[in-house]
């Protein structure tokens, strides 16, 4: 015997198959999007923390340079102090670059900036510093001109060549993630391409190995019923269950064969018999016909009356049936009512509950805000500083006038000193430039300040009045979902009361339908009694009861049901 294949088999087989494209799928996208969160985990954890490392220590280098600045100017001990924290400051972040640098060019530029950064510190603080406490004004000119320009200008190349090192990794490692997405979204596009089309191709071919045999099973059984012929044989070349449909087919067949040619053979004698038996059909046939009519319009009304009963009986149990499962729907119905209320109410405790959280937090923010912008107002001291600073500079600007002026009365005595107060002159301008750019600079800060003020005050409003609504929105809707609950319980607790009493009347249709059946089995027992009778009249052709069971009739169609068929 041939192994069989179930079409369950194969209709898993091509469901294996796709599976196993749609998981290779699934697989590779997980293993591409691990390979861009591993890439943007380490910008976020490597590269980002580096980048804003290198744009500390350039800020820190800009107000170094302003802090001595300032001291050099106005000899404030506190720009000193300023000064000093800032170059620690710095020192500690590039020590953090050195050491947390992911290559080795990020490193050496780390390094070098460090050193330059440590020349122009160690120039401030041997040279200008020292030379500031002393009064040297000219030496302080001279050492900032000659030594403290050329290194802040290299250390400020070196920043930004460090910063462009660190945007151009940011960018690399970006346009890496990116081409990898979009590498993967072509990928994944092509490969869902050819799932489709496998998947296709898959149903195609399995739909043809089931149909195909079915086809041609349906053509053999057409063409045997058209021809009526009984030695038809299907042949269905299908290891499955279709395969095995059609043998056991063919063996019905056959075995209906075989019993028609019994039925022939026995129907040939039976017409033998039929002939020796008609004269006496002939005389008994007037009593047989007035007692099977009579039999014939009573059973029928029997047979009748009896399948209206198991009508109505199935009907009523099926109505029965289905008020019991409406009685029980109904009984769960009102259990999940039970359920809906009791979850309205922990939602509404839930909803006070998060509304007077959101109120306190608004409370707390509101105060903590109000402090801070009492604090930002601070930022209105500096422009009272750069003007203080703006009149220093314009007296400086007209010392230094009044002093090329004597000198110039002096002659050559006084060239020296001409050019000192030319360097004063110099400086105040510089100053007075410096100064106006911080107060448009301070009166962006103070315009910011005050954008963000409005906007932390319409902030506030937005949850003093929106959110609290929607609260209260909120606490309302859930009154209303408790409300609808209570009704829906009213609903389910009647629908149950009406299912009880419909229940009770289907048993009193129950208890007349029993009754129907007693009185059907009493026309039962009168159709006994004429059978009896019909009995009776039948002895009288006891000689012929062998005989007339085999009718002429019953053989001659039987006979002709039989040539039907071709055997």
């Amino acid at each position: 015997m041939k192994k069989r294949s179930s079409i369950m088999v194969k209709i898993f087989g091509g469901f294996i198959g796709i599976t196993l494209i749609a998981t290779v799928l699934l697989i590779f996208t997980l293993l591409k999007i691990h390979s861009m969160a591993v890439t943007a985990s380490d910008i976020n954890g490597s590269y980002l923390p580096l980048y804003k490392d290198t744009n500390q220590v350039t800020e820190n280098s800009a107000k170094v340079v302003a802090a001595l600045r300032g001291y050099v100017i106005t000899k404030d001990e506190s720009f000193v102090n300023q000064f000093t924290d800032l170059t620690e400051e710095s020192g500690a972040i590039f020590d953090k670059l050195i050491n947390s640098s992911v290559t080795k060019k990020g490193k050496e530029l780390s390094k070098e900036s460090k050193e330059l950064n440590n020349a122009y510190v160690k120039i401030a603080t041997d040279s200008i510093i020292p030379a500031v406490k002393a009064g040297k004004d000219s030496e302080v000119l001279s050492v900032m001109r000659n030594q403290m320009v050329p290194a802040a200008e290299t250390l400020n190349k070196k920043l930004v060549e460090y910063k462009v090192f660190r945007e151009n990794q940011m960018s690399r490692l970006l346009e890496s993630s990116a081409k990898t997405a979009e590498m993967t979204q072509k990928i994944i596009i092509i490969a869902v391409i050819i799932f489709c089309v496998v998947a296709v191709i898959l149903s195609l071919l399995i739909s043809i190995m089931i149909i195909k045999p079915i086809k041609i099973m349906h053509k053999g059984l057409l063409e045997a019923e058209k021809n009526n012929d009984l030695t038809c044989q299907i042949i269905v070349k299908s290891n499955d269950e279709i395969g095995a449909m059609a043998e056991a087919l063919n063996r019905f067949i056959n075995k209906i064969r075989e019993s028609f040619h019994g039925v022939s053979d026995s129907a040939i004698l039976v017409d033998d018999s039929v002939k020796s038996v008609n004269e006496n059909i002939y005389r008994l046939n007037g009593y047989i016909e007035d007692i099977s009519a009579t039999t014939e319009e009573l059973s029928a009304g029997m047979e009748e009356t009896s399948a209206s009963t198991e009508e109505v009986s199935a009907t009523v149990e099926e109505i029965n049936s289905a008020v019991q499962n409406v009685s029980q729907k109904a009984q769960d119905g009102a259990v999940t009512v039970d359920e809906i209320n009791n979850r309205a109410s922990a939602l509404r405790k839930d909803f006070e509950k998060a509304q007077q959280d959101a109120s306190n937090i608004r409370i707390q923010v509101q105060e903590k805000l109000e402090k801070s912008l009492e604090e930002s107002k601070a930022v209105t001291k500096i422009n009272e500083l750069a003007n203080g600073i703006l009149n220093i500079a314009s007296q400086t600007n007209l010392l230094a006038l009044n002093a090329s002026i004597e000198a110039a009365r002096a002659g050559d005595a006084g060239k020296g000193f001409a050019v000192v107060a030319g360097e004063i002159g110099n400086l105040a301008d510089e100053s007075t430039r410096t100064v106006n750019q911080m107060q448009q600079i301070n009166q962006q800060v103070f315009n910011a300040v005050a954008n963000l003020s409005d906007n932390a005050k319409e902030l506030m409003q937005f949850v003093a009045v929106n959110v609290v609504n929607d609260y209260q929105k909120m606490l309302k809707a859930t009154n209303e979902y408790t409300n609808d609950a209570n009704k829906v319980d009213e609903i389910v607790a009647d629908l149950s009361s009406t299912s009880q009493q419909l229940l009770a009347s289907i048993e009193n249709i129950t208890t007349a339908i029993s009754g129907v059946a007693i009185a059907t089995n009493e026309g039962a027992q009168g159709t006994t009694n004429i059978a009896g009778r019909a009995n009776e009249s039948s002895l009288e052709s006891s000689k012929t009861v062998v005989e007339t069971g085999k009718v002429k009739d019953a053989v001659d169609s039987l006979m002709t049901a039989v040539r039907l068929f071709k055997i």
